[in-house]
């Protein structure tokens, strides 16, 4: 039954799966899931997770249609039978499942056995475990209880676990003994997944303030952080699938304008989203590293279609499907 889970640790370019975490908010107002699963779909993308957020700080604001892909639910929603009818495969969400602060359903009552019913085995790629949990702080025991629990419903289904990148203005990772405790409770909490990888949003480098396993505590450029959280998983994770998560924003895109312009000159000087050219050879070396799943996050944050660097990654992952130069 894991033979689903054995595989090569080192993925070739073309046979890495691309997926989204939400679209432009233009586009994902519509609500018309035909036209996004249609457009990603088109464009070599095939796994969709459902988040609508719009904005970050000062206040947290979504569309709210994250309703769409959970309970209650029905095999006939307008959401569920687009995923069916354009071969989209979900990530779900799994902190929303099974809260951190709540007890866990009753086996008979489990949010991911009536997911499966409403969006079928095949539309459910996999749950995605609570979010960044050693940089949060969150105990090792509630991303057991999580994985124990999805193996309980189906073993099929894939646990994903995404974590948070060494920043180095924090102050528990500016001395290399917290970098290496960090890592170490990452490679603890990594147990309880089954494709591991970690948020890589590296431009531009001296407001991402990036650092890497490897980089002795010096900032990392988009190029370093990539292949450097790919090494790292590759010597620490041997027997894991690896997955990375790419910025989809730029850092302005998570502020109300206002409260952005309140951080500074500076900052509003430097402040970007990453390139045509970046994105490529994110992906590039994400899957030379041994990325089997790659991940676009935050561009629910872009107000249209056409706000970078939502072109380029569409861009880029139809490059890589159809096998052109950018992912070779």
């Amino acid at each position: 039954m894991l033979a689903s889970f054995v595989m090569p640790a080192l993925a070739q370019p073309g046979q890495s799966v691309f997926g989204a975490a939400g679209v432009p908010q233009t586009l994902g107002q519509t609500r018309d899931y035909d036209r996004i699963f249609e457009g990603l779909k088109s464009a070599g993308i095939d796994l969709f997770f459902p988040t609508f957020l719009t904005q970050e700080a000062p206040t947290v604001r979504t569309l709210g249609f994250e309703t769409d892909f959970l309970l209650p639910c029905s095999p006939e929603g307008g959401g569920f039978k687009a995923l069916r009818r354009h071969g989209i495969r979900l990530i779900i969400p799994g902190e929303l499942l099974y809260p951190a602060d709540a007890e866990l359903p009753a086996i008979e009552k489990d949010p991911l056995r009536e997911l499966i019913v409403c969006a079928g085995r095949e539309g459910i790629f996999g749950i995605m475990s609570y979010d960044e949990p050693a940089h949060k702080g969150n105990h090792e025991g509630l991303s057991k209880r999580l994985f124990e629990r999805v193996k309980q419903i189906d073993v099929s289904v894939p646990v994903l676990m995404v974590h948070a990148p060494i920043i180095l203005d924090q102050e528990k990772h500016k001395a290399p003994q917290g970098r290496k405790d960090y890592l170490d409770d990452a490679l603890r909490q990594s147990a309880h997944a089954d494709i591991v990888g970690f948020d890589i949003y590296p431009v531009p480098p001296p407001l991402a303030q990036i650092g890497t396993p490897f980089s002795d505590g010096n900032v990392a450029d988009h190029a370093t952080a990539v292949r450097d959280y790919m090494e790292w998983l590759r010597r620490n994770l041997p027997d894991k699938r690896h997955l990375v998560v790419l910025q989809g924003f730029s850092y302005r895109d998570q502020f109300h304008p206002l409260y952005f312009k309140m951080i500074g000159q500076h900052v509003m000087s430097i402040v970007r989203p990453p390139t045509l050219a970046e994105t490529r050879e994110m992906v590039k070396l994400g899957i030379e590293g041994g990325a089997s799943v790659v991940i676009w996050w935050g561009q629910s944050l872009l107000p249209t279609e056409t706000a970078e660097p939502w072109p380029a990654i569409l861009e880029t992952a139809k490059e890589c499907k159809t096998n052109r130069p950018g992912c070779e």
